[in-house]
């Protein structure tokens, strides 16, 4: 060891390779004892500046937090950057500690480079923050899935992070291209969520998750249990929510000061307690864009309703839908403050349909008491069903009957392939295609066998409507 008066340089071959390693102090170095691991641990083999996660033994190590002593409060080892460069399998391994815990953040960088991380089972019944990032602050984690997990905690229990804090308010935790599958739960106390837990200043891009979600107290979602402050952009949950408190929902629990953005939520809410919501249960100064529920709501309570259950302050929503039954109001249970809701749509032959008219004032909102009304475009006034312009980016509401029980969904088209949804090769040799060439109207076309003919399929319009021209590239899918 060499020391100054601020830092401690430590040669750690074992450790971070074969670069020195800073440790600053914030009180005399005297005594201090640094505790290396025996044998091998992962490095940066490449040299582009992450240290490479390829098995058990290695993510075991990131997240053993016996393997170095806290300096200023903090693991350095916390501090890094890692990547995965292989899919691990967690079976039979039960001693994995999660990464960082409720004291110490993770505040480095995780990138999953499309690996995936399956089978993890963590089950700490008597333990808050368990997942398999505990704690994080101005984190990111990123292109990772968990699959199969079985996650079991005391309270604040979700799939990859439980729980984030911030540092100051310019300081956020990053996740992208995240998913999860499997069961997460709570014996004790609330919030828990497929992805995430309790999180502060988060910023979600393109995640999702399938897991199911059963919280022994409130503040549980599909996605994630509660946030207060950011962005969450192309995120799905399809998990089923059950709970024993309020402030449940489809997808959040609780949001404050968040922005949705093209977000989805299909699971089934089951569970007594006020304020739940097929897409959120608690929405303080939130908004919500091109946003759908399309869930099953069983839940009883004060405040249950199709989309939000009850709106604090402001609530502000434009082009989004609700297809969920719920016990006390189609779309909105209640508001103590104001609401905006502007282009919605949502579904009223449940038990809350008349019990509710919050957003009706305004004729760009339209209800219906038949599903099946959903399911035309037409009906959707002043929304954007195509095609790709500027402003929207080749992002639009489409129809696709064998995806979201045939309500529309909101996505990326690429028009450069005229949009193709299916391509299949059916037992007869005969070649089914099916795509979008209008708004609204999917087309089906099949390919005989002899490879001579075209010929109609399913209930689509008949191929002999010839006025649009469709060109069909072999792109090798």
């Amino acid at each position: 060891l060499t020391t100054s008066s601020a830092t401690v340089f430590a040669t750690a071959d074992n450790y971070y390779g074969s670069a020195p390693l800073a440790l600053d102090v914030m009180e005399d170095v005297s005594g201090i004892e640094i505790q290396m691991q025996a044998g091998a641990a992962p490095i940066d083999s490449d040299g582009d500046g992450y240290i490479e996660i390829n098995n058990v033994a290695d993510l075991k190590w990131l997240g053993n937090s016996s393997l170095f002593t806290p300096l200023a409060s903090e693991f350095v080892k916390l501090k890094g950057n890692y990547e995965l460069t292989a899919d691990i399998d967690m079976s039979g391994v039960s001693d994995f500690d999660p990464i960082g815990d409720g004291a110490t953040a993770f505040t480095g960088s995780f990138a999953g480079n499309g690996f995936t991380i399956s089978n993890l089972t963590i089950d700490r019944p008597t333990e808050s923050c368990v997942a398999l990032f505990a704690h994080a602050n101005g984190a990111s984690i990123s292109d990772l899935t968990l699959s199969n997990c079985a996650i079991n905690g005391n309270a604040t229990v979700a799939g990859i992070l439980a729980k984030v804090t911030s540092s100051s308010r310019t300081t956020f935790t990053s996740l992208s291209h995240c998913s999860v599958t499997g069961s997460v739960s709570s014996v004790g106390g609330g919030y828990v969520g497929g992805i995430g837990a309790n999180f502060t200043r988060v910023n979600l891009e393109n995640c999702s998750s399938s897991a199911a979600v059963n919280s022994a107290s409130w503040n549980a979602g599909g996605l994630v249990g509660s946030q207060t402050i950011g962005t969450v952009t192309n995120c799905e949950a399809t998990g089923d929510v059950s709970f024993s408190g309020s402030q449940a929902g489809g997808f959040y629990g609780y949001a404050n000061s968040v922005q949705f953005s093209n977000c989805h939520s299909a699971g089934a809410l089951s569970g007594s307690g006020n304020h739940t919501g097929g897409f959120v249960g608690y929405f303080v100064n939130a908004q919500a864009t091109n946003c759908y529920a399309t869930g099953a709501n069983v839940a009883r309570g004060k405040n249950a309703a199709g989309f939000i259950g009850y709106i604090k302050g402001s609530g502000s929503f434009t082009h989004c839908y609700s297809t969920v039954t719920a016990e006390d109001a189609a779309f909105i249970g209640s508001v103590n403050g104001s609401s905006n809701i502007q282009h919605c749509v949502w579904y009223t032959g449940g038990a809350g349909a008349a019990s509710n008219s919050i957003g009706l004032a305004d004729p760009s909102n339209v209800i219906f008491t038949d599903l099946a009304q959903m399911k035309i475009a037409s009906n959707y006034s002043g929304w954007d069903f195509g095609p790709k312009t500027e402003e929207n980016g080749g992002y639009y509401w489409s129809f696709d009957s064998t995806l979201n029980s045939g309500f529309p969904i909101y996505k990326y088209h690429n028009e450069s392939s005229e949009d193709k949804q299916t391509c299949q090769m059916n037992t007869d040799g005969s070649i089914q295609l099916g795509f979008m060439v209008e708004a609204g109207k999917a087309y089906c076309m099949e390919y005989s066998a002899d490879m001579v003919t075209w010929i109609a399929c399913g209930t689509t319009i008949p191929v002999s409507q010839t006025d649009t021209q469709i060109t069909v590239t072999d792109d090798g899918e």
